[in-house]
């Protein structure tokens, strides 16, 4: 698919286009969705920062955890909007997610408001958390890691304000023997399953 001039997705005009898939059995439309997607160039360089769309911007970030307070973990998407809505009024561009994959519907919030977002995919790998207690994702990573990032990655790719993946914040395994080859593992999956983000 080709847009000859594309209006190009940004922290400022967070532009989103539709395209529509549709499944035909002969003439008869059997399904059909539309996903949304920003088009954009995001570029972290060495020298010049993070371009987004060949400028520079800086990124002005916070870090949230995916529970609301007293509301829960069960987030209404109204209480999302509203912390972004003041998150942008403080000066606030990027967020990172932790440690957990987020709702869709948080990631869709920040493409329609022009946040930058480090998706974040875990909070433990190998080594057990001990406030997490012995029934952590530690005791499935050897068996679901490679499919879990593929999935995240293939269900949150196409969201513009994603512009970084994370494998994970707060890992024990960073200090670990193995921890590196872990992340080498990690990084691996990311990369082949999208070689368009770091």
């Amino acid at each position: 698919m080709t847009v000859a001039k594309p209006n190009l997705w940004s922290v400022a005009n967070p532009y989103l286009y539709k395209v529509r898939s549709t499944v035909r059995v002969e003439d008869r439309v059997v399904d059909q969705y539309d996903t949304p997607i920003g088009i954009r160039e995001a570029i972290f360089d060495a020298d010049k920062g993070f371009l987004l769309n060949g400028e520079h911007v800086k990124l002005n970030g916070v870090c949230i955890h995916h529970d609301a307070g007293c509301v829960g973990a069960a987030v209404p998407e109204r209480v999302w909007e509203r912390r972004l809505q003041l998150l942008r009024e403080m000066g606030c561009n990027a967020i990172r997610t932790s440690h957990n994959p987020y709702a869709e519907e948080f990631l869709d919030l920040c493409d329609r408001l022009g946040f930058l977002v480090m998706n974040e995919a875990f909070d433990e790998w190998k080594v057990p958390k001990g406030q997490i207690g012995p029934y952590g994702y530690s005791n499935y990573f050897d068996e679901w890691y490679e499919r879990d990032v593929t999935n995240f990655v293939h269900r949150d790719r196409n969201h513009p304000s994603v512009v970084l993946w994370s494998a994970g914040n707060e890992i024990g395994d960073q200090s670990a023997a193995n921890g590196a080859d872990t992340l080498r593992k990690l990084l691996a999956v990311f990369h082949t399953e999208d070689p368009t983000r770091w």
